[in-house]
């Protein structure tokens, strides 16, 4: 891993970047662990930019992944919509891109996936529940 001290509006992060041979690739950011694709092929570790988000699918299509947001231990709601599936409960362990929970947001299923691994902490949503951007799903200790 390489480390950068990257300053931002006036605010120092430190970043760890690991090997960018192949996408994607691990960054840590101030503790937090992003994944993310190179822009173009063969680029250094200053062009690492996050991944695009999927085209929509077609309807009738099977469930879309859709990133979450997250904060530190806090995995949010990335769209207005309602939980249909609660996938975990308190003490669980989860890895990276494991399924949580399933939402549901203009008549389509969205599969929100891990953004990191760690325990199920807290779960902040339930079956039925409507849900606004940035509602707590899930809290990972």
């Amino acid at each position: 891993m390489k480390e950068f001290k990257i300053k931002v509006n006036g605010r120092t992060y430190v970043v760890l970047v690991g090997d960018t041979s192949h996408s994607p690739i691990a960054v840590t950011v101030n503790g937090e662990v992003y994944h993310v694709e190179l822009t173009q092929e063969g680029a250094s570790a200053a062009q690492v930019a996050p991944a695009a988000p999927p085209a929509p699918p077609a309807a009738g299509a099977e469930p879309v992944d859709r990133a979450p947001v997250h904060n530190g231990n806090r995995i949010t709601a990335p769209m207005p919509g309602k939980i249909l599936e609660v996938l975990v409960k308190v003490g669980d362990s989860i890895s990276y891109g494991d399924e949580i929970c399933i939402l549901e947001a203009m008549k389509m299923q969205q599969s929100i996936r891990a953004p990191r691994a760690g325990v199920v902490k807290g779960i902040g949503c339930a079956p039925g529940q409507s849900v606004a951007y940035g509602h707590l799903l899930i809290e990972l200790g």
